[in-house]
């Protein structure tokens, strides 16, 4: 059975042929022959596992220990093993903005924008999503602040050219205090097993969790954008930042979901009928932003 690695471990002929298999498949660049299990081969590993299948077909867990799917994927990196992952797309039947904003969201995802080094709220494809005041100040700074709403609202306005509610902001409590007063947020129980009384969840809404507030801080919560939704409304497909510490496609249920931002004002982008088929996507439960 292969030895379980992870971070902090040292002088292992595994580690050496873990280091060895990631420098030769392009996920690492460090120093080879290297016998510890060091923070950059655990940030090598995670990229490794956010872009590959286990044995079973389904994504890796991504959590930067190599056990044995993780090991098989490292020995079946690329072919017919790797084919089964469906790839995110935009459903059937939607246009308009929503699919602008959909391919837009499918493009960054696709690039695995991520943080460099893990865990620090920053890259140069993460930069990006910051206004340029914020960019300017964390060219004195290593680490950033929380990035989900600002990947959001970056994601929206490339398609768009507009803000999805009107300003730009990276907080998800202030998305919610506008969406509100401009009428476009809806609490996401209105949503689940849809009636004759509830509302149609599209793809291109953005979804909102707010974490319980602490009186003593601002409000936290988590942003992203619905890529897909199931027939009930019960789960759905997603894109988003700061989710694993990536831009990240998954899937979540619709019952840790606390409210939906439907931004878009165009009789084209509120469609009644589209595919509602989920992609072959892991859960991203627990990745939330805070």
């Amino acid at each position: 059975m292969p030895e379980l690695l992870r971070v902090g471990m040292k002088n292992s002929a595994a580690i050496a042929d873990l280091v060895e298999r990631l420098h030769n498949q392009g996920f690492y660049d460090g120093p080879l022959h290297n016998h510890s299990f060091t923070i950059k081969v655990e940030d090598a590993v995670i990229y490794f596992q956010q872009t590959h299948l286990g044995p079973s077909g389904l994504p890796l867990t991504v959590d930067g220990v190599v056990g044995p799917d993780t090991w098989w994927a490292l020995r079946h990196p690329s072919g017919k093993h790797q084919r089964s992952y469906l790839r995110p797309h935009v459903p059937e039947g939607i246009a308009g903005e929503r699919a602008a904003v959909l391919r837009v969201a499918i493009v960054e995802h696709e690039k695995n924008v991520r943080e460099i080094p893990n865990g620090s709220n920053r890259s140069k494809e993460i930069d990006k999503y910051f206004p340029q005041w914020l960019q300017d100040k964390l060219q004195f700074s290593g680490t950033g602040p929380p990035w989900c709403c600002f990947s959001a609202n970056w994601v929206f306005h490339s398609a768009t050219g507009r803000w999805p509610c009107g300003k730009r902001t990276g907080s998800c409590a202030t998305m919610v205090k506008w969406a509100l007063q401009q009428g476009i947020y809806q609490p996401a129980h209105r949503y689940i097993n849809r009636d004759a009384g509830s509302r149609i969840l599209r793809p291109g809404d953005l979804f909102v969790i707010l974490h319980p507030k602490n009186p003593d801080k601002p409000q936290t919560g988590h942003i992203g954008i619905v890529g897909a939704v199931n027939e009930n409304q019960t789960r759905i497909g997603t894109y988003e930042g700061n989710c694993g510490n990536r831009y990240k496609a998954g899937l979540r249920d619709m019952h840790g979901i606390t409210g939906i931002i439907n931004p878009y004002v165009k009789s084209e982008d509120q469609v009644l009928n589209f595919d509602r088929t989920l992609p072959s996507l892991s859960l991203v439960a627990g990745n939330s932003t805070r």
